[in-house]
């Protein structure tokens, strides 16, 4: 009987911990901030969330334009800058209504987390790419932040599943998009001297969740 009853004391706190795995790379105190918001962007983007039920629109479906408008923006990089602008304004906008949306038609899962995600890697990669070809940021350090973001949102994913999440997550992109608009529609670029201090946090933060997730294996 005492076995039995351990046997189920462990199964229960399994299946806690399975519960309160997340596929994304927020940390508990930033999601209670995102949730926050998110209840203020529901009643913001309400007209919209409408709009793309009434249309059958999913909330993955609005992840993937997000992912394809960013693209699209990096290609436009080469011969409108403004154009380029807005398509990642467009792609940032939407990217802020799919969490939105799938929380107002109660399909908030894992796997529209971990989609939204990769969808978000996809603009960065992609916008980082398109202002690396066409001259908008120093080679070197682009090369950096187009690496290491994306290795610090892996690792930030792979310690929430194991619930071993971090404080807190540095992503700058919302830095990087705006210093782009800014030169874009100010004719003022600070792209560069902005991506020195943010690759060498990027940095640290990866070794530091490399170390942490060594130990964690060990």
């Amino acid at each position: 009987m005492k076995k039995r009853e351990k046997a189920r004391q462990i199964t229960r706190k399994i299946s806690r911990r399975v519960k309160e795995k997340y596929f994304d790379c927020w940390s508990p105190a930033e999601r209670k901030i995102k949730n926050f918001f998110e209840r203020k962007k529901k009643i913001l983007f309400y007209p919209f969330l409408r709009f793309f039920v009434w249309l059958g629109i999913s909330a993955n479906a609005i992840s993937y334009v997000s992912a394809f408008l960013g693209v699209g923006a990096a290609v436009y990089m080469k011969y409108d800058l403004v154009v380029a602008g807005w398509l990642l304004l467009a792609s940032f906008v939407l990217d802020g209504i799919d969490g939105s949306l799938a929380r107002y038609t109660g399909k908030n899962d894992h796997r529209g987390a971990l989609t939204d995600t990769f969808t978000d890697q996809v603009s960065v990669s992609a916008t980082t790419i398109g202002l690396l070809v066409n001259g908008l940021i120093d080679i070197f350090w682009g090369s950096l932040y187009l690496v290491l973001y994306p290795v610090l949102i892996l690792f930030s994913v792979l310690k929430n599943t194991l619930n071993i999440p971090n404080k807190y997550v540095f992503r700058p992109r919302v830095i990087v998009y705006c210093l782009f608009w800014w030169s874009v529609w100010i004719g003022e670029n600070y792209l560069t001297l902005a991506l020195v201090p943010i690759v060498i946090i990027l940095f640290v933060y990866v070794l530091y969740d490399f170390y942490t997730l060594r130990k964690w294996a060990h």
